[in-house]
């Protein structure tokens, strides 16, 4: 067919398709249609101000090396995301050879991010679209181009370690679990192509996380410039859409804070406006200065009266005591050792010995809920010899054998479920249907000898809980506490205390350690009334009284030395 057989609207498409391979900010502006905040509908993908310097510094890179490698951090909800699956999408729907992959840090993260992808795709005029060959929830192919997508989470990198990829996006980088094995796993597999037209590009992209340690030293080795990678921070305020309208009095409303922040950072009263009203949304304000930090800096600094609980001396004791368990399942006949059972032991039941068994119990019943977590402590060293963390209804009967079948394994432990909010009843009241011989009972802790009261179950008051950590963080820094489970080492080093209040550090959980906590209560609880006999005898005067006795007849008599 010569070029005189194409209509005119062949050869002006043509020409288009031409012009958006070779420019993607076109593209994007025209062409790729997403769903936006301001709208419902779609429209197409038009440059805000975040994704415009954001392409600036990816252009100005790649016309300066070759190459992309960005490191990104950011505030939530700027559009970074976004530009970087469109950049991805146009490089594989639009050029040849090139292999994408995307990775999140979690499973239902990539899905979803993935949906930008698909809806891109489904909205490209027909002349501009490509065949597809393989269209699944984590893969999108086309044969004409050989050229793909695909999609992957941090827990499962052989997605992508078994192919070259040339276009990289890493996502919520600092959530990952398990960077250092990301990073060995991918990296390796991530093309050094270099070229004006044929090039490789790395994203890494993320808001600041509190157990985001290494996406933290990755971004500042890229700030020193050792590792090929630039940086770029966006905070909050560069984003044109977080501000509001303000009344004429809204000035004399200002805090001192508000007027420091407009001082440094030059912001708005709309600015100040919207971050007022954003900020009273969250009940955790943590969660707030870290998902919309002002600067780098303090998108990583907690607020003030914040710490962390165990410390970097504790936790790096506990680190040398975890080790891997065997997965069992609890039954009527006891601990039976079955591929993917719920139960990792480290240690069987023992004869003779007496266990103790935490259980914090999920606030729900659905998926979105809580994990349910149980932690069996040995009562005689401490030690956690099992752990179980799933996702069941707290009125489920199966949870209930499981609880069961698992306490009276381990010599019918000392069972302490938490029953706060009320969760935990059904398991405490189905216990006690059973006869379970041996439940936790709470004690009075300003009494003097710590009376044992009828009560059953933990319940988390301000006072108990205090009560609670300070004698889990006793025993830990007494190194008398071997942890073995990694989940709840990683559980400790995010387990914060803000003014007078303990929590998970933002986007973190706590389920493992409240277990751990409740399991070591009792095992410290069964050993009160006990004390050691010392090795040696007490060393005594020569008058046959201890040197710590007071002679006080002597001092009348003025003989005393």
């Amino acid at each position: 067919m010569s070029q005189t057989d194409y209509t005119p609207q062949q050869l002006a498409w043509a020409a288009e398709l031409h012009r958006c391979r070779l420019d993607f900010p076109h593209c994007a502006n025209q062409y790729l249609n997403i769903k936006t905040k301001q709208t419902i509908g779609l429209s197409p993908l038009r440059f805000n101000r975040v994704q415009a310097r954001l392409w600036a510094a990816m252009a100005d890179q790649l016309r300066r090396t070759g190459q992309i490698r960005q490191i990104w951090g950011k505030s939530r909800q700027v559009g970074s995301s976004t530009l970087s699956r469109a950049f991805s999408f146009w490089n594989c729907a639009f050029r040849p050879n090139r292999n994408a992959i995307l990775i999140a840090h979690d499973e239902p993260s990539s899905y979803e991010l993935f949906t930008i992808d698909k809806l891109m795709y489904e909205q490209l005029p027909k002349a501009l679209k490509p065949k597809t060959s393989f269209d699944s929830k984590f893969k999108l192919e086309f044969p004409a181009l050989n050229s793909k997508i695909v999609v992957g989470h941090a827990r499962n990198m052989n997605v992508g370690a078994s192919q070259m990829s040339h276009i990289a996006h890493l996502t919520e980088v600092a959530r990952y679990p398990n960077p250092d094995e990301v990073q060995a796993s991918l990296f390796p597999a991530f093309s050094d192509a270099r070229g004006q037209q044929d090039y490789s590009a790395i994203i890494l992209e993320s808001t600041s996380h509190f157990n985001g340690a290494w996406f933290k030293e990755f971004a500042e080795q890229a700030q020193r410039g050792e590792n090929g990678f630039e940086f770029h921070f966006v905070p909050w305020f560069e984003h044109e859409d977080y501000t509001l309208p303000v009344p004429d009095t809204f000035a004399h409303t200002l805090t001192m804070d508000e007027r420091d922040l407009m001082r440094r950072y030059k912001l708005t009263l709309g600015q100040i406006a919207w971050r007022r009203q954003k900020r009273a949304t969250y009940v955790n304000p943590v969660l707030f200065e870290q998902e919309y930090p002002l600067d780098w800096e303090s998108s990583w600094r907690l607020p003030m009266g914040t710490h962390r609980v165990f410390g970097d001396l504790e936790l790096a004791w506990i680190e040398d005591t975890i080790a891997p368990g065997v997965r069992h399942m609890p039954t009527a006949r006891g601990l039976e050792e079955t591929f993917g059972g719920l139960l990792e032991v480290w240690q069987p039941p023992r004869e003779g010995v007496f266990y103790h068994l935490g259980v914090d119990v999920a606030q729900g019943r659905d998926t979105q809920a809580d994990w349910t977590v149980l932690s069996v402590l040995r009562g005689d060293t401490f030690e956690q010899v099992a752990e179980a963390r799933f996702k069941w209804d707290p009125a489920d009967r199966e949870f209930h054998d499981f609880v069961y079948w698992t306490g009276l394994a381990y010599n019918t432990a000392s069972i302490i479920p938490d029953i706060t909010g009320g969760w935990g009843h059904a398991l405490l009241s189905e216990l006690q249907r059973r006869s379970y011989a041996n439940l936790w009972q709470w004690r009075r802790r300003d009494d003097l000898t710590e009376k044992v009261s009828k009560r059953v179950g933990f319940v988390y008051t301000k006072r108990d809980k205090m009560a609670l950590i300070n004698n889990g963080v006793t025993l830990v820094r007494q190194r008398k506490a071997a942890v073995r489970s990694l989940t709840l080492l990683n559980e400790m080093r995010t387990f914060i205390q803000v003014m007078d209040e303990y929590m998970a550090a933002p986007g973190t959980k706590d389920d493992a350690v409240n277990a751990w906590l409740l399991a070591a209560l009792s095992a410290v609880d069964a050993t009160i009334g006990l004390m050691d006999i010392p090795e040696e005898p007490i060393v005594v005067r020569p008058d046959g009284r201890p040197w710590a006795t007071h002679d006080i007849d002597a001092d009348l008599h003025g003989t005393g030395q």
